[in-house]
């Protein structure tokens, strides 16, 4: 390394410590206007002091040698004392974190029919499970179900352990009130983030095949609502025409007028709930991965995304230069002994 890469690559915490490299220069500058004057010229003439002070060619070569070894030691000295950093950059990987994310699953009739198999509600649990457990670090998910009525079975926590209980009691007869009011469950949803983690990241993630009457007109009262938390949907069912089975088990359709009743997923009521809201709209695929994929890809793309910044670590290096002056002042001391 160069002296001129010393002063650009590397950062300086004392440089004025920099003003000893003119010791040895000040020293010089004396010896030749005042040091010479007080040569003892009373024991000698004074035009033998030419001969006094070059009568050795080896001596005077010596002497140079000192000379440049001074000044050689008051750098490096001076640079030690200067405080050398070098700044090593590493990139670091920050996240806002701690997201409540509430849950808000269906458990209508429909969500009993077998398009997937055993049903969509025992498919919407499978995709919780591999939810759970790939939560990134401070986020806490929490369930609320909903049917005619909407009901908060417990809120965020991260605790796995409790969320895995009571996922394995989830099942369709769960809430007494029959129905599919999903207005009044995204309000009630809106209402319970808002109140309890007004100051963390709030997220509600329906979990519905859209299965209404009059979606229209639930969009409009959905749009009333002005909710201040995004919602993600995940869609569930297929578009088969799929019969919903009864929770009787005497009768195995539920019907109307000795109809069987038919359930589709409905893409357009859900996608739209989805834009009113900020949130993102994924349809339920066979990969039983599509719950994780709209946490990471819609969710924690807007909080947990890696951003570019350099931690910047300064590695002292005054020892080196310390070091490298203790060796030149040990050697100039044997090179002066020597003579």
């Amino acid at each position: 390394m160069t002296i001129e890469a010393l002063f650009t690559l590397l950062n300086y915490r004392e440089p004025l410590w920099f003003l000893l490299i003119f010791v040895p220069l000040l020293s010089q500058l004396y010896k030749f206007f005042i040091g010479n004057k007080l040569l003892p010229v009373k024991y000698f003439d004074p035009k033998m002091s030419y001969w006094y002070l070059n009568h050795d060619i080896a001596y005077k070569y010596s002497q140079r040698k000192l000379i440049v070894l001074d000044y050689f030691f008051w750098i490096v000295f001076s640079i030690a004392l200067a405080g050398p950093e070098f700044a090593e950059k590493t990139p670091t990987f920050t996240d806002q974190g701690g997201d409540n994310i509430l849950v808000l699953l269906d458990t209508s009739a429909s969500m009993n029919t077998a398009d997937h198999k055993p049903s969509r509600l025992q498919r919407a649990r499978s995709e919780l499970y591999l939810l759970v457990n790939k939560l990134k670090q401070g986020d806490k998910l929490g369930l609320m179900l909903y049917a005619g009525v909407p009901h908060l079975l417990f809120p965020p926590t991260s605790d796995k352990d409790v969320v895995h209980f009571y996922l394995d009691k989830i099942k369709n007869d769960m809430l007494p009130t029959a129905g599919s009011d999903i207005k009044a469950a995204l309000n009630q949803a809106n209402a319970f983030m808002s109140d309890k983690y007004s100051s963390r990241n709030n997220y509600i993630l329906l979990i519905s095949d859209g299965d209404i009457d009059n979606p229209d007109q639930s969009i409009s009262a959905i749009k009333s609502l002005k909710l201040n938390i995004p919602v993600y949907t995940l869609g569930l069912g297929k578009k088969i025409n799929a019969p919903i089975p009864s929770l009787d088990q005497h009768v195995k359709w539920s019907e109307l007028n000795n109809q069987p009743l038919i359930s589709n997923r409905n893409d357009d009521f859900l996608k739209s709930i989805s834009e009113i809201t900020g949130g993102k709209y994924v349809v339920i695929s066979d990969t039983e991965s599509d719950l994780d994929f709209l946490y990471r890809n819609g969710i924690k793309s807007e909080t947990y995304t890696i951003k570019d910044r350099e931690n910047t670590n300064w590695i002292q290096m005054y020892h080196l230069f310390l070091l490298f002056a203790a060796l030149i002042l040990f050697y100039k001391r044997i090179l002066a002994t020597g003579h």
